[in-house]
């Protein structure tokens, strides 16, 4: 039922840039819902469960509880999150036609952070607070008053993110995005808060998206699609 379903919604690649319109007609919380189940998934579970604190054994097995009762994934902020994004991405690909939308899959498979495969399936609009805000010290990730920034920490430099997203600042407002075998171009502004907003793509055929990053120094870096919510981590290269 849910192929027929998938057929019917996608039409063409043209018609549907985007993995979070590409799953527009698929109920992905219940395709998530077998992830606690699968033998494979369970087992990497079990291999980091035990070095967790308890603060994160609990927010694991909440998070677990929530995948099992079809409400989808959410931010633990251990490193159950990637065993997820991993088992996510590969339950995924069956259902996505779109050549562009299944290579994003390929590579949140790979390495993806879950935070910003939820951020692709759902954008801003869409996607469930919960499920990208950051738990783990969140005041650290959420810019409150006008950074003093100097753009010597990343003009002319590279930066690359936990999921393996390198991010190249050029001089003149204008950069490289390189995401697996995604390369695309952005223009970067700073903004009065400190912020540095950047306009771009995650693929070629893909539409503009938004982000925000926090340069706390010349080797930290935050980055999120809503200036007040910044759950990735970058560092030059």
């Amino acid at each position: 039922m849910i192929l027929i379903v998938v057929s019917a919604t996608l039409g063409t690649a043209a018609e549907n840039q985007g993995l979070g319109r590409v799953l527009s007609g698929v109920d992905w919380r219940k395709l998530a819902s077998a992830i606690p189940d699968d033998p494979e998934f369970q087992s990497s579970v079990r291999g980091v469960f035990g070095a967790l604190t308890p603060d994160g054994q609990r927010k694991v097995t909440e998070s677990i509880n929530g995948l099992r009762e079809g409400k989808g994934p959410s931010v633990t902020g251990t490193p159950v999150d990637t065993l997820v994004a991993k088992k996510l991405a590969q339950t995924l690909s069956p259902v996505v036609f779109d050549p562009e939308s299944k290579n994003l899959l390929t590579v949140f498979e790979a390495n993806g952070s879950l935070t910003e495969l939820l951020d692709s399936i759902g954008g801003k609009a869409s996607a469930p607070t919960t499920m990208i805000q950051p738990t783990i010290q969140p005041t650290s990730r959420t810019p409150t008053a006008k950074q003093s920034v100097n753009p010597a920490w990343f003009v002319s430099k590279t930066w690359v993110a936990e999921s393996g997203t390198k991010w190249t600042f050029s001089e003149g407002g204008v950069g490289a995005k390189v995401f697996g075998n995604n390369n695309t171009t952005f223009t970067w502004k700073l903004q009065k808060s400190g912020l540095v907003e950047v306009l771009g793509r995650d693929t070629l055929q893909s539409p503009p998206r938004t982000w925000f990053v926090q340069f706390q120094s010349d080797s930290e870096a935050l980055y999120g699609t809503a200036e007040k919510n910044l759950p990735n981590k970058m560092r030059p290269q």
